[in-house]
């Protein structure tokens, strides 16, 4: 989920860029993002989902970086 929200902040959640960056249909991304929202209470395209998922996403990867 971490990937795919990343991919779609990257791509200004353009829906068809970011299933073209995952290589996914179109309707697997709504799947995962309504999966996240499920998952988590917050929808992936709103203010504050922005906000605090895109938080997430960076801690998420701050270990990758730091490795490198």
């Amino acid at each position: 989920m971490i990937r795919t929200l990343d991919a779609n902040y990257l791509h200004d959640m353009s829906r068809p860029a970011t299933a073209r960056a995952l290589g996914v249909h179109t309707r697997t991304l709504d799947y995962r993002l309504r999966r996240v929202e499920e998952l988590i209470g917050l929808r992936p395209a709103s203010t504050r989902g922005v906000r605090i998922l895109t938080a997430a996403v960076a801690w998420a990867f701050a270990d990758r970086l730091r490795e490198a």
